[in-house]
């Protein structure tokens, strides 16, 4: 078994998420004792291969975290937050409204029918990609999320590797035609902070 520790109290939580002798980075092979190596299946070549591919700050300690969500938070103000708030209501009633259409008793699934094309279409259209992509993106993303599991099977390793290139390939094209014709999207701008200093890089607005 894996050992693990569970913290039930808010005190000692709060100290582990604060403390910065706990990290956050769950791929330092170094830093793993030897009993997690084998179930969790890490080893350097899954090290090495996810210290480039999880560059996002969900993976990141600070000072390179502090950076990094710097520039996001800029970019997510309130007021800017709060001015998504018609077009997420227009998306939200366009899919509910779809939903009660196909069915004749006007009863709907929730999951399938709401809370999993919304989150997918609001941050896709948020990002500045075309909407006719945003089902293969919602693909590429389940895959990514299954991976990440605790107890990920090889073959699942192997799906996201697949589609890990392929989301690049889209992300090299998409980017390389926002460069030439730019629009006023969210990665637009994480784009334009390659060129400042202290910006982000490109495996960074990548990740």
């Amino acid at each position: 078994l894996v050992p693990v520790w569970v913290l039930p109290r808010y005190a000692e939580t709060m100290t582990m998420l604060r403390d910065p002798r706990f990290r956050k980075d769950p791929f330092a092979f170094e830093r793993l004792p030897a009993a997690a190596r084998e179930p969790l299946a890490v080893s350097e070549a899954t090290a090495g291969r996810a210290s480039v591919e999880m560059v996002s700050m969900l993976f990141l300690d600070p000072p390179a975290h502090t950076r990094v969500r710097a520039i996001f938070t800029k970019a997510f103000t309130p007021r800017r937050l709060e001015s998504l708030r018609p077009r997420i209501q227009q998306i939200t009633d366009r899919l509910l409204d779809a939903a009660e259409k196909r069915t004749a008793d006007r009863t709907i699934d929730l999951v399938r029918d709401l809370a999993y094309p919304l989150p997918v279409t609001v941050i896709a259209e948020l990002l500045g990609f075309p909407p006719e992509d945003y089902e293969k993106i919602k693909h590429w993303s389940d895959i990514f999320a299954a991976s990440l599991s605790l107890y990920a099977t090889a073959a699942q390793q192997a799906q996201a590797g697949e589609a890990r290139a392929q989301i690049r390939d889209y992300f090299d094209a998409v980017t390389a035609h926002l460069k030439q014709r730019p629009r006023d999207t969210f990665l637009n701008r994480l784009l334009e902070s390659e060129k400042q200093a202290g910006g982000l890089n490109r495996e960074e607005v990548f990740a």
